[in-house]
């Protein structure tokens, strides 16, 4: 089978989001090139695995429900209430929050220029470059399968780790 660039992928006795990556493409001797999604080192994979891999569905997708759990940035006092999925960024966890939680975190990481948005329903933070970043409210499916609107504040640019 054959994949395209940018694809996900999974390979076959794996789930998604953990074993989940994404295709680069394939070198000169037919190994399939890919990245973990979310980020990590380039992987190789010779071409007689590839037929262990196929395509992550829509389907794979709805099945990464948010579990609760409680989440802290790396080196820093606090967790806090909130929900993922699995997903990881350069292996740091891409948790959600309610609205009420991103406030209080903002509280405690003294960001003074971070702020709640209402026209937008988004927070918005700046980086270190002093770039605006905007974390839009999304309704998100939890495990009891009932949905609730929350915010990705800080997920892939932030070090969550869940406690």
């Amino acid at each position: 089978m054959n994949f395209s660039k940018g694809e996900t992928i999974c390979r076959e006795d794996l789930g998604y989001p953990e074993g989940a990556l994404v295709c680069d493409g394939y070198d000169v001797s037919g190994g399939l090139l890919a990245h973990p999604m979310g980020g990590g080192f380039q992987l190789t994979i010779p071409e007689r695995e590839v037929r262990r891999f196929r395509v992550v569905t829509d389907t794979d997708k709805g099945a990464a429900l948010y579990r609760r759990g409680n989440f802290g940035i790396v080196d820093c006092d606090g967790a806090f209430p909130g929900w993922s999925n699995g997903e990881t960024w350069n292996g740091w966890e891409k948790p959600r929050f309610d609205r009420e939680t991103c406030e209080v975190i903002l509280k405690w990481m003294e960001r003074e220029s971070a702020r709640y948005d209402a026209d937008r329903d988004a927070f918005i933070t700046l980086n270190q470059d002093g770039d605006e970043e905007t974390w839009p409210g999304e309704l998100t499916t939890i495990t009891d399968g009932s949905r609730i609107k929350a915010y990705a504040l800080g997920a892939g640019a932030w070090t969550w780790e869940a406690i």
